[in-house]
């Protein structure tokens, strides 16, 4: 297993990840919301989707929990949904 790092965009980012991944965190780093996740590179890459959704916002319940951050006045929280897993 590696720990590997995703920069994430605003909104929703597509990312290409290992399959059976483990999100550790996410935190800003150099000012950029940056997902960290333990990954094993024998396995295949799939897609995975990273949401951020704002406080109030509605959340669809397939979705799975990753982090919550802050970015001044504003909290968000990061889900995922993934491809073949």
């Amino acid at each position: 297993m590696n720990i590997y790092k995703y920069e994430l965009g605003s909104m929703d980012t597509e990312i290409q990840i290992h399959k059976n991944w483990k999100p550790l965190c996410i935190q800003f780093q150099n000012g950029i919301p940056t997902l960290w996740a333990k990954v094993d590179t024998e396995q295949e890459k799939i897609k995975a989707i990273i949401y951020q959704i704002g406080t109030g916002w509605a959340v669809d319940n397939s979705n799975i929990y990753i982090s919550t951050i802050q970015d001044g006045p504003y909290v968000w929280h990061y889900f995922y949904k993934s491809e073949d897993e």
